[in-house]
């Protein structure tokens, strides 16, 4: 009687299922350090604010960075102070959920002539 003879694919298989077992363990194995600093665009992402909004507030001083060389980093101690220093609680109103309705007693708006609304040039 013949034995029964394996695919070789399913050989190949069983040896990149090995490689790659053994890639994920070591990849798991090694601890990467935590990243200690963040660029303007990382910490505004993390805030929740504009990219454009932050960098603003480091220039004038208003926020805290660190300076490497020309290049603006935040720490995290620097990003949890921007959370606490800048907080803003929110504002609760007691609003009933109703339509607003017309208050008789608001002044009135006139329109305001624009250039060219009257055929002039606003002279």
């Amino acid at each position: 009687m013949s034995e029964q003879v394996k695919n070789p694919f399913d050989l190949l298989l069983d040896q990149i299922r090995l490689v790659v077992s053994e890639e994920i363990q070591k990849g798991l194995s090694e601890k990467r350090s935590p990243k200690l600093l963040f660029n303007t665009k990382e910490a505004s992402a993390m805030l929740g604010v504009d990219e454009s909004w932050l960098a603003a507030k480091a220039r004038a001083g208003s926020v805290p960075c660190r300076m490497l060389g020309h290049y603006r980093y935040f720490s995290s101690a620097d990003i949890q102070m921007i959370i606490d220093t800048h907080y803003v609680p929110g504002v609760q109103s007691s609003h009933d959920g109703k339509r607003a309705s017309a208050d008789s007693k608001a002044p009135g708006v006139e329109p305001v002539p624009t250039r060219g609304s009257n055929g002039n040039n606003g002279d």
